[in-house]
């Protein structure tokens, strides 16, 4: 355990008490200790591929958390006219595809007043239209 110690910013007295506390926790040894060497048990060599599988999940989703709260993943609703999701909206999304690849856009191609409906209902994110229903509780420009 020492070369672990070594490449890791706990101390070896705290890396064993957090050891000693999981193995209460779950009932088990996870580890043979002696004076020269640590090992696996058979239950802690059974459960390390799973303990690695989930805190490379719980990294991915600190990772992707942080992503998302920079706005460079996720996804944007378009609510928009046919004739906006037909003819220049193709050019948009390939442009801001080009800038923000991880995030999707999803396009809810509907009339005039149907779109800021999708708004107001939190559906789309935003809106695209004619003047339509000039709802006051939606921001236009």
């Amino acid at each position: 355990m020492s070369g672990f110690v070594g490449a890791s910013p706990i101390s070896q007295p705290a890396l064993s008490r957090r050891i000693d506390k999981l193995e209460g926790a779950l009932g088990v040894k996870l580890f043979e200790r002696t004076t020269r060497r640590v090992s696996l048990t058979m239950v802690g060599r059974a459960f390390a591929p799973r303990a690695e599988r989930l805190l490379n999940d719980l990294d991915d989703a600190l990772l992707g958390i942080s992503e998302v709260a920079s706005n460079r993943t996720g996804r944007v609703t378009v609510a928009c006219v046919p004739s906006a999701a037909y003819y220049f909206m193709p050019s948009v999304i390939a442009r801001y595809h080009a800038i923000y690849p991880k995030v999707r856009i999803k396009l809810i191609d509907t009339s005039a007043n149907k779109v800021s409906a999708a708004v107001i209902s939190g559906e789309a994110d935003l809106g695209l239209s004619f003047s339509g229903n000039l709802d006051q509780d939606v921001e236009f420009e």
